[in-house]
């Protein structure tokens, strides 16, 4: 029950479907096909057509009562398999716990090249909220290895869940997470609609299928970007950038010091609905 599990769509598949005939025996292997494809059918939908990023709240702030835990509140995001992450209650993270537990040259490394940001001296962290699969119940089950195959259990239903990284950052302006690729080639304007379109146009037909860049064709799995620590696999959403007060010689956790936050540092996913009002907003229409 504590086993790991691996979803199928952090790899490189196919889009085949079960093809259903009277009298053929099916498997577990042909349910979990039937599920693969049709949450790899919804996924690519939505990482097309509304991008990664957080959809709806997910805010990161500090407790009033407790200003050195950070707590994440309820939202929805999408990650870059169009997987949907929600939270359904506030999250708490108590940093100081956390700084503790860390690589103390990782920290000294991040203290020293906070310099570059302007501010007073701090260790830089990212907030990354990431789907997980959570394992809910029991049920028999015929066992399979070594194992007694009448007295064998597995869970009882796989639930979407969500998970967080916080990462040392020791770059920080380098790692910040990058839209899709196509869009970074596009002109900040302004011009009329028509030019608009045009180019719009030509980046969505020469640069607009990001599966090449995406997927490790040889490995079958993701290209990790730079954004990303190489213990992530690079579905992770960043959510903010922190800044933990501490002090050097020796590093250590500076209780008297305050957390900073960088919420506006995160990708969004936006709804026709906000589009529009944004278009709006700005002079568009």
């Amino acid at each position: 029950m504590a086993s790991k599990y691996e979803d199928p769509l952090e790899y490189l598949l196919y889009p085949d479907r079960v093809n259903y005939t009277n009298g053929v025996l099916l498997d577990e292997n042909d349910f979990k096909a039937e599920q693969t494809y049709f949450r790899g059918r919804l996924g690519r939908a939505l990482s097309y057509l509304h991008g990664f990023g957080t959809v709806a709240g997910l805010d990161v702030v500090t407790l009033e009562s407790e200003p050195h835990v950070l707590r994440v509140m309820p939202g929805l995001a999408v990650d870059r398999l169009g997987r949907l992450i929600e939270l359904h209650v506030p999250y708490c993270i108590r940093v100081q716990n956390w700084f503790v537990s860390q690589n103390e040259d990782a920290l000294e490394e991040s203290y020293a090249g906070s310099v570059a940001d302007g501010v007073s001296q701090a260790v830089v962290a990212d907030l990354f909220i990431k789907f997980d699969t959570c394992q809910r119940g029991k049920t028999p089950c015929f066992g399979v290895g070594n194992v007694d195959a009448t007295d064998a259990f597995t869970a009882e239903r796989l639930r979407d869940g969500v998970g967080f990284d916080l990462v040392i950052r020791t770059q920080p302006e380098a790692e910040k997470p990058r839209q899709y690729a196509p869009y970074e080639m596009m002109s900040e304007g302004p011009m009329d609609f028509e030019a608009a379109m045009e180019e719009l146009r030509t980046v969505k037909l020469e640069a607009g299928w990001r599966e090449s860049e995406f997927w490790n064709s040889a490995a079958g799995n993701i290209n990790v970007g730079d954004e990303y620590s190489p213990e992530q696999n690079g579905t992770e959403v960043m959510l903010a950038r922190i800044r933990l007060p501490a002090t050097d010689s020796p590093m250590a956790y500076n209780t008297t010091g305050s957390i900073g936050i960088q919420n506006d540092i995160r990708v969004l996913s936006l709804s026709a609905d906000e589009l529009f009002w944004l278009i709006k907003a700005t002079g568009g229409v």
